[in-house]
């Protein structure tokens, strides 16, 4: 295993040319204009990460494609972008028919567009054993989208000051969301604002085996949003198996849809909070149309609604429109802003705080197996600095002393300086439908 230590965009690229499975690529402070993986099947990890943890490296736009088994941490992915020529679907990470990608301790963001927040933090589309974890989504206009792929895991990371979606998934198989916070949404409801997404843009594929648990989302100091919002568009692929468990949700009193389904087979809405301030006239609703096959149970929500739906099973739900002295349990339910998680907990009934006792959570498909992340703990192995060949930019090289055994080493870092950066990124056909269908999509908020 051999440890790249880089601190230029020119070392970086050298360093991409020469990395095997195992290796640690370390990123000095400083600017870096893209990390591209394309066709690099690693066969163990292969991890990037800043020098230092706390002054992150920062990445304009990064990519994994057609490669596997690798491991983004401890960075910064993201750039200023230009109302006018980006858009909300120019992404700032990129992973497509790529397997066991792990993204870490990653600060997806832009710059640039004031309040009207365009880009993608990410976008993911086939492979499988995609892992985002520990990361914070900020000024973008929708945090990540993923598409026609399986087994993602999305745990612990924080969503906000997002303007449109905060995650988005279409045609998935398999996966977990869970951990996760939602808050500061600065959007409208034109935008159709969710913080999860589940739909069938562009496909006419469903998602299935899918757990969205224990994730909080709250209005913060924004106007809040739409909660969980699944939704079979082409009428034909009913979302399957589908366990939304344990979530927490309070609105500001500006939407309908605290957790809607329309169009699915067997799900299970289970002990989640769905509420919003009792003085508002939009009840945040717990919605089944089209569902076929339902547990509906231990649920703290404004009311409940089903239209067109078969085998629903309902018990020791709790809709304040039916009993509505129930609210003055709920001691922070017209708190807005200022409501904290405990304020929203009434014990016995809808979110409850989660165990801290470590359990394992599987779906009816393939387990879920994130790559292994190495730590910076590991033995260094010095390698050789790359010549002209290796690369299109000539690196100055200087040669150490050293054993028969060792080899050159690349120049000492060098701190890299910031960069003006014009990037303009190819948009796929795919990408193009997400964004016709998200525009389209607001005659579907009642």
């Amino acid at each position: 295993m051999a440890t790249f230590q880089v601190s230029n965009q020119t070392q970086l690229d050298a360093a991409i040319l020469k990395v095997k499975g195992g290796d640690i690529v370390v990123l000095a402070a400083g600017n870096y204009s893209s990390l591209g993986l394309v066709n690099k099947p690693f066969t163990s990890a292969v991890t990037f990460t800043s020098a230092s943890a706390a002054t992150p490296a920062n990445i304009a736009y990064a990519k994994a494609i057609n490669s596997s088994n690798v491991v983004f941490q401890n960075v910064n992915i993201g750039r200023a972008v230009t109302p006018g020529v980006d858009t909300e679907w120019s992404n700032m990470a990129q992973v497509e028919y790529s397997t066991n990608v792990t993204f870490n301790n990653v600060k997806f963001y832009t710059t640039g567009a004031d309040d009207k927040y365009l880009g993608r933090g990410l976008f993911v589309r086939g492979g499988s054993n995609v892992t985002v974890k520990n990361s914070d989504f900020s000024h973008l206009a929708v945090g990540m989208a993923t598409m026609s792929m399986s087994n993602i895991t999305i745990v612990s990371n924080k969503f906000h000051d997002i303007r449109i979606d905060g995650a988005e998934f279409t045609a998935i198989t398999g996966g977990l969301v869970d951990s996760n916070s939602f808050r500061d949404f600065r959007s409208s409801p034109t935008a159709h604002p969710d913080a999860i997404q589940i739909w069938t843009s562009g496909t006419n594929k469903p998602t299935t085996d899918l757990t969205i648990s224990n994730n909080i989302i709250l209005p913060g100091t924004g106007g809040g949003g739409q909660g969980i919002f699944i939704q079979d568009e082409v009428g034909t692929a009913p979302h399957q198996r589908i366990t939304i468990r344990n979530n927490l949700l309070l609105d500001a009193g500006n939407y309908y849809n605290g957790i809607t389904v329309r169009g699915g087979r067997d799900i299970r809405v289970e002990n989640n909070t769905s509420i919003s301030p009792t003085g508002d006239t939009k009840n945040f609703w717990i919605r089944l149309d089209n569902v076929v096959g339902a547990v509906v149970k231990g649920n703290l929500a404004d009311q409940l609604i089903q239209s067109k739906s078969s085998n629903l099973q309902l018990s020791g739900n709790v809709f304040l429109n039916e009993q509505k002295s129930f609210a003055t349990k709920i001691a922070g339910i017209n708190l807005g802003a200022n409501a904290t998680v405990s304020s929203l907990i009434v014990p016995g009934v809808g979110y409850q705080l989660p165990s801290t006792t470590t359990s394992t959570t599987t779906t009816t498909t393939t387990k879920i197996a994130a790559a292994p992340e190495p730590t910076l703990t590991s033995t260094t192995t010095s390698f050789a600095a790359p010549t002209l060949s290796d690369t299109l930019t000539p690196i100055s090289t200087s040669t150490s002393t050293t054993t028969a055994s060792s080899s050159e080493i690349l120049t000492s870092p060098q701190p890299a300086g910031s960069l003006s950066l014009s990037y303009t990124e190819p948009v796929s056909v795919a990408t193009l439908l997400v964004a016709q269908n998200r525009r389209e999509k607001g005659s579907f908020d009642l």
